[in-house]
C-alpha cells in the first residue's frame, strides 16, 4: 500500500522531468546552441543539469507532506 502511494506522489515529477528532457533536446538541436552557439549552450547544459535535483528535492518536499518520512 505504501509503495503504491510513493508511486503515485512520484509519477507527476517523473512526468515533468521527462518531458523537460524532450523539450530540452529538442529546443537545442532546433536552435544549434549544443553546435554553432556553445558558449550559450553550455549555460543551459549548466541549468539543465540542475532540473534533476530540483525535481529529487521537490518529490522529497510532496512525500513529506503526505507523512513523514523515516531515515
Amino acid at each position: 500500500m505504501r509503495f503504491k502511494n510513493l508511486l503515485n506522489g512520484t509519477f507527476k515529477q517523473g512526468v515533468i522531468m521527462g518531458l523537460s528532457f524532450c523539450f530540452y533536446t529538442s529546443f537545442m538541436w532546433l536552435t544549434k546552441l549544443d553546435t554553432i552557439y556553445l558558449n550559450t549552450g553550455q549555460y543551459l547544459d549548466m541549468a539543465i543539469i540542475a532540473l534533476p535535483v530540483f525535481m529529487i528535492l521537490w518529490a522529497i518536499k510532496q512525500e513529506n507532506k503526505k507523512e513523514r518520512l523515516m531515515f
